[in-house]
């Protein structure tokens, strides 16, 4: 099967590294190249890539400074440079490091190579604590209280390369020699790499190639050719002309509301070393759909690659690594189960598109049965790393790191604005009247004892239901787009539909109901058209996230990851298209086509 916008279905699955033990040479099979060996590897990256770019000396105190890698490998390039960074960096300065692998290595194996280097020791196991699953697409690790951060893109270099938002002051071009891996020292690939490069921003390669060294002046760079390492001659060093490369002050921030979607607005914020303000109109904290106590985190699932889905699994993965890394995840999976025969065979379908085993596997019968406790007449979908989160001790944990003010900012306060305040955004940018078709459904929730009956599993099946906390599980929730706003009455009727969407034998097992003896929440969530979030800026001064939906913890921490980056001028390493999937411009746009059209 084909995916649509995408690879075929083998490309859901990373191929494997295919490496083998040469004595003290870990080979590639798939490039016949070396991956590593005992030796000088750290000396050598020092003199190629920190000394060929003369990293240490262009650490600036208020920036971010960001590094491309082509080839992740062991992990010592990273390292190295994270090493290097901690030592020569000023204090106030900020690390990011990209790189792009197509072929990541075992964890098991990583481990084994990283002994090679004692020195490095407490880096090496901070990295493999929070290496991600080998899924493609972009999988981001925080590090030194996020002032460091790696981002992994998982993913072929042709697919990455002019499709993904890049922008580098460094350089490291480190694949397999050009006449092993000739995709990655490209004509295109080259080409693409330099147009990345900032302006005085510096590369540097193992290689003295000439067609590399030909093709990167050809691309606008000045190349020069230098001493290489040990038995090799010569490498090549490069620098993009354009004057000096401005540093941007880092602007004050002002987020409105202190929900999700501000949280995770400011969390990135911070790591980028600000300092922002949350207002709380409303007086008190955990209001709107924030509010409820514990929500489920399980991707998005579709048989296309369409740019949606491709957020969706980005943004399970973000979020899950985000409550994973600071304890507030609860249950141990989760699964989504199909309601009848029609969706049962969709999602066998999904199942049979050759994706990773630790990411969704299809199960059914016995098997199904033993997970969640109870008999389903269809299978369903585990995810093994999916799972409920604890919402309010989230939060809490993390509203505690910033200034928090109830009230709003001052109309003549020239700070940044970022509007984050879900259903009650509308009345900040009203002025603007943006083209914005939103709905705002009003959502109630049920909350019943846990009884220990049910598995510690987070389920979706059209509704959903949590993992317990506290002794209780969440289930629900209603859909109703005639509720006024301020109606957050517990309506026994909503509760009657939440047990409605029910498993039978699920019903079987928690029964009897009574819809009068069930505790409940309403809360009012917004959701655009297309069922994805709306980010981007308004004006000079205003930023928008909203339409988080009912994903609002599985979107909302990726999406206000992408406004912080919008925000800062600074790359978001994201594919392009889903970039724009997520501009809350994107209505205006569609319609004016269609309207052409």
């Amino acid at each position: 099967m084909l995916l649509e916008n995408g690879p075929s279905a083998y490309g859901r699955r990373l191929p494997d590294a295919k490496v083998v033990w040469d004595g003290n040479v870990l080979r590639s099979k798939e490039f016949d190249d070396i991956y590593f060996h005992v030796g000088d590897g750290l000396a050598e990256t020092y003199h190629v890539f920190l000394d060929g770019t003369d990293f240490p000396r262009r650490l600036h105190p208020s920036s971010v400074h960001h590094v491309v890698e082509t080839g992740f490998g062991t992990g010592l390039n990273f390292l190295a440079t994270w090493s290097c960074f901690r030592e020569h960096a000023p204090s106030t300065a900020r690390l990011r490091f990209a790189s792009i692998e197509g072929y990541p290595l075992e964890l098991d194996i990583l481990s084994d190579i990283h002994k090679v280097w004692p020195e490095l020791g407490e880096l090496t196991r901070a990295l493999q604590a929070k290496m991600p699953p080998r899924w493609r697409g972009v999988h981001h690790c925080f590090f030194d209280g996020g002032r460091v951060e790696l981002i992994l893109i998982y993913a072929p270099i042709d697919e990455v390369l002019g499709h993904y938002d890049l922008k580098a002051d460094t350089i490291f071009l480190d694949g397999f020699s050009p006449s092993k891996n000739p995709d990655m020292w490209s004509e295109k690939a080259l080409t693409a790499l330099a147009d990345s490069l900032l302006p005085e921003g510096r590369l540097a390669t193992f290689t003295a190639a000439g067609h590399v060294r030909r093709q990167l002046s050809a691309a606008g760079l000045q190349v020069d050719k230098k001493p290489g390492f040990g038995r090799k001659r010569d490498m090549t060093c490069a620098t993009k002309p354009g004057g000096k490369k401005l540093v941007p002050s880092n602007p004050e921030v002002n987020i409105l509301g202190t929900g999700i979607a501000a949280v995770s607005v400011a969390r990135q914020l911070s790591h980028f070393g600000l300092n922002p303000t949350l207002f709380e109109p409303a007086g008190e904290l955990f209001v709107g759909a924030s509010g409820n106590g514990v929500a489920n985190q399980l991707p998005r699932l579709g048989l296309d690659n369409s740019p949606a889905h491709r957020f969706a699994q980005a943004s399970f993965a973000f979020a899950r690594g985000w409550a994973t890394e600071e304890g507030f995840c609860l249950g141990q999976s989760g699964v989504h189960l199909a309601t009848d025969e029609k969706s049962h065979k969709r999602f066998q379908t999904i199942s049979e598109q050759n994706w990773p085993e630790d990411y969704l596997v299809f199960i059914h019968g016995d098997a199904l049965h033993k997970l969640v406790g109870f008999s389903h007449p269809w299978g369903g979908l585990l995810h093994r790393k999916a799972g409920s989160v604890d919402v309010r001790g989230w939060l809490a944990h993390a509203l505690s790191q910033w200034e928090v003010k109830f009230g709003c900012p001052e109309k003549d306060d020239e700070k940044l604005l970022v509007i984050a305040q879900g259903s009650k955004s509308k009345q900040h940018y009203h002025d603007l009247q943006p083209y914005l078709p939103l709905q705002y459904p009003a959502g109630q929730i049920s909350i019943m004892p846990s009884q220990g009956l049910v598995g510690d599993i987070a389920l979706s099946y059209g509704g959903y239901f949590t993992s317990a906390k506290d002794g209780e599980h969440i289930f629900g929730a209603t859909f109703e787009h005639n509720r006024l706003e301020d109606n957050h009455t517990i309506n026994p009727l909503g509760h009657e539909h939440n047990w409605s969407l029910l498993p039978s034998e699920l019903q079987k097992l928690l029964g009897p109901f009574s819809p009068h003896d069930l505790k409940g929440r309403v809360s009012f969530r917004v959701s655009a058209r297309d069922r994805l979030p709306a980010i981007g800026r308004l004006d000079e001064r205003r930023y928008l996230i909203t339409a988080l939906g009912s994903r609002g913890m599985t979107y909302g921490p990726y999406a206000g990851y992408l406004l912080a980056c919008d925000i800062m001028g600074y790359p978001s390493f994201a594919p392009l298209d889903v970039q724009q999937s997520l501009d809350w411009q994107r209505f205006a746009r569609r319609d004016k086509q269609q309207a052409v059209l």
